[in-house]
């Protein structure tokens, strides 16, 4: 006989809430550097800032979005997920796995034609990468990244 356990009441709450609190926080950071880059450019900022990973968070928000629906649903309310169901929540984990991937390298190449075209240069002196994060500062002089590697100094 094979009869599983079920958890709490309350573990299956916080377990549902942290998986929410964590898509959330994925979304939050991908649209918030976004719509600073897209508005930085807009406005033709002296300094555009481009956090190459919050582009990662995209791809991890939608995968997360997926888990807890389907952690939700099964978890929460003890529906089985149908044939179609899985197949959907498998091809849209993939997509996620794919966007995770090569969401960050596209963007990239597109802000660094954007900047090239428009005549920024990087500010080596601020730029940084540790592992898959990097964040890169992109300026229209070099009086531009002396002056923010100075107010850097500043406040770090």
């Amino acid at each position: 006989m094979n009869e599983e356990q079920q958890s709490s009441l309350l573990v299956r709450i916080l377990s549902a809430a942290f998986f929410i609190i964590l898509t959330l926080g994925a979304f939050t950071w991908f649209s918030i550097s976004i719509t600073g880059l897209i508005s930085q450019f807009h406005i033709e900022s002296q300094v555009v800032e481009f956090d190459k990973g919050s582009m990662y968070m995209l791809g991890c928000g939608l995968g997360l979005l997926l888990l807890t629906i389907g952690g939700v649903m099964q978890g929460m309310f003890g529906l089985e997920l149908t044939p179609k169901k899985q197949s959907l929540f498998s091809r849209g984990i993939v997509v996620s796995l794919v966007l995770m991937v090569f969401f960050p390298q596209l963007t990239h190449y597109a802000v660094d034609k954007y900047v090239q075209k428009h005549r920024y240069s990087i500010c080596n002196d601020l730029s940084y990468r540790w592992l898959l994060y990097t964040k890169i500062y992109y300026t229209k002089s070099r009086v531009a990244c002396n002056e923010l590697v100075k107010e850097k100094e500043i406040i770090g």
